[in-house]
């Protein structure tokens, strides 16, 4: 399954983060738009999102992930492998992130801060999701 396809180790979390959905990466006229996305795994190549709108396979975007415990913001650039419907509700999708190098993107800041990354424990990212949504 083109979920499972990630070369390195991948952390359950649970943060947020914002995407630019440019021209042409968008369904629905909802290019041009900034979109919030709930993060539910990373790794140092890539990331999983919930997102509440349609995105396009393909797709290169530019991200800001807000990672609490770092206390900092991630400027990156990425490119959507995969999409599908969120199961719960069809106006949402699950997408699949790979990053990319930019010149002007927080990557190398971002592969120092997950090398090594370890499972902050299914309490911890329990905790984290009532924070941020509630339930």
């Amino acid at each position: 399954m083109r979920e499972n396809k990630r070369h390195s180790p991948r952390v359950e979390r649970i943060e947020r983060a914002l995407i630019q959905l440019s021209s042409g990466c968008a369904r629905r006229g909802e290019s041009g738009v900034t979109v919030s996305a709930q993060i539910r795994d990373v790794s140092v190549t890539g990331f999983k999102a919930l997102l509440p709108a349609h995105i396009q396979e393909g797709a290169i975007v530019d991200v800001c992930i807000s990672v609490v415990d770092h206390m900092h913001r991630y400027l990156l650039v990425a490119q959507v492998m995969w999409v599908k419907l969120d199961e719960e509700n069809e106006e949402y999708c699950l997408a699949g992130f790979r990053l990319l190098p930019s010149e002007e993107s927080d990557l190398m800041m971002w592969m120092r801060a997950f090398r090594g990354i370890s499972h902050p424990g299914k309490h911890s990212v329990d905790r984290k999701r009532k924070a941020l949504f509630g339930h």
